[in-house]
């Protein structure tokens, strides 16, 4: 687990994790609820809101009505950073999936639109929402931790990071 929240709602963050990603521990603890509501699809209450609205939520929760610059570098590295140690190249198409599923069904509410149209979307929609159960249904099922490796033994925190960390790095050169 990347953090944890105290007895007071502190939020702490796993020192394995800091010493690969030291620029969490820059963040004020505003900023670092901020990030962990946004980026962390395993952990965060927010987890299974698609990227919008988790972005939204967690401005709210955090911040208020108070505006704040969430644009600096330090926030955006912080959240890239932050989002290596979590990269899951599937939970990265459920938030794709459902994006489009709702543009979809947006799509389908036109007043004008052409039954043939409609055909395609529902098609499109029916397809998406099967993908997207069969991917979370997998998500369920599979426990990174549980990984075995040779001699019976378990993938440590740091090393399922550092693996999500490379996986991250191959996916944002190919993107």
């Amino acid at each position: 687990m990347i953090f944890k929240v105290d007895k007071n709602f502190k939020t702490i963050l796993n020192p394995e994790a800091v010493k690969l990603v030291p620029e969490l521990a820059a963040l004020s603890q505003e900023e670092l609820i901020f990030v962990i509501l946004v980026e962390d699809y395993c952990d965060s209450p927010f987890r299974k809101k698609p990227y919008d609205e988790r972005r939204s939520l967690a401005i709210k929760r955090v911040f208020g009505d108070n505006p704040i610059n969430l644009e600096t570098n330090k926030i955006k590295v912080a959240r890239d950073l932050y989002r290596s140690l979590v990269f899951d190249i599937r939970r990265e198409t459920l938030d794709v999936f459902k994006k489009k599923v709702d543009l979809y069904h947006k799509e389908t509410l036109a007043m004008g639109i052409e039954f043939k149209r409609l055909k395609e979307l529902d098609q499109a929609i029916q397809y998406l929402e099967e993908r997207i159960l069969s991917i979370e249904t997998n998500l369920a099922a599979d426990d990174i931790t549980n990984v075995k490796l040779k001699g019976d033994r378990q993938l440590s925190y740091i090393e399922i990071w550092q693996k999500r960390q490379q996986e991250y790095r191959k996916f944002k050169q190919t993107t």
